[in-house]
């Protein structure tokens, strides 16, 4: 495992980086919260973020708020949504974002309209915040476990699937779960860590974390940050460095043998 030192080279980057180790919507008040950060990762696949755009100045998030949230405060109204038809939703949103509605099941918004509509039907069968937190406890019993619940999600929820399961999962402050993106796969699959397979990437990430004695989500945002080069908190945008990477730690290897 000498290799695995080579990636504390990441901890170079943590006194300037320590804001990104947060989870964009950790610490949420309600859920109506979870709910917004279940549809902010729906919509974090290729092709869909740079199409509907929740988020970000340039973004549809006011168009799409006028469609599914509450008009007393800056949030989205979960039980309203619930019983909503999917349908209804894709036309209304149709109406207000401005695209062309298709028949097809393959539209980036019919499939992001489906991940609503499943997000607050699932998170409406809970009491409260409290219920959903005990409920994501109850899978914190071990690895297995643990890798269990983005696999739940993924079948509740369509158009999520595991990768964009744990990104939610994550960015509402729970650490131990990496996303196993293209980023991360990438570098990985280029280390000779593991395949391309969701559950391999996100296991092997999970336990560089632990043999590095940091937490999954460190982890994977710094990864992230030196592949994507995307400083997002600064609107910063490098050149991303991952085969730098990659070839910083063969040649950290190879000096070994």
């Amino acid at each position: 495992m000498d290799i695995l030192e080579q990636m504390r080279i990441s901890h170079s980057l943590e006194p300037a980086c320590e804001e990104y180790f947060v989870g964009v919507a950790a610490n949420p008040t309600s859920l109506a919260d979870v709910f917004g950060r279940f549809i902010t990762s729906a919509q974090n696949a290729v092709y869909r973020s740079t199409t509907i755009k929740l988020e970000g100045k340039e973004g549809n998030g006011d168009k799409i708020r006028s469609v599914i949230g509450d008009y007393r405060k800056p949030t989205f109204d979960l039980m309203r949504v619930a019983c909503m038809d999917e349908g209804d939703l894709y036309a209304q949103l149709s109406e207000r974002c401005g695209f062309e509605p298709t028949g097809s099941p393959r539209s980036v918004w019919r499939i992001w309209s489906c991940s609503v509509i499943d997000s607050a039907r699932f998170l409406s069968t809970f009491s409260g915040l409290e219920d959903f937190q005990g409920f994501v406890a109850s899978f914190q019993y071990n690895a297995a476990t643990k890798a269990a619940l983005p696999l739940y999600l993924a079948q509740k929820i369509r158009g999520m699937g595991f990768a964009l399961s744990c990104d939610a999962l994550k960015e509402l402050g729970y650490v131990g779960y990496p996303k196993p993106d293209v980023h991360m796969k990438g570098i990985l699959s280029g280390l000779g860590f593991c395949g391309e397979d969701d559950m391999e990437v996100f296991e092997t990430l999970v336990g560089m974390a632990d043999t590095l004695g940091i937490t999954p989500y460190r982890l994977d945002k710094v990864l992230w940050l030196v592949s994507s080069g995307n400083f997002y908190l600064e609107d910063v945008q490098v050149q991303g460095r991952k085969q730098e990477l990659i070839a910083a730690v063969h040649d950290a290897l190879a000096a070994r043998r």
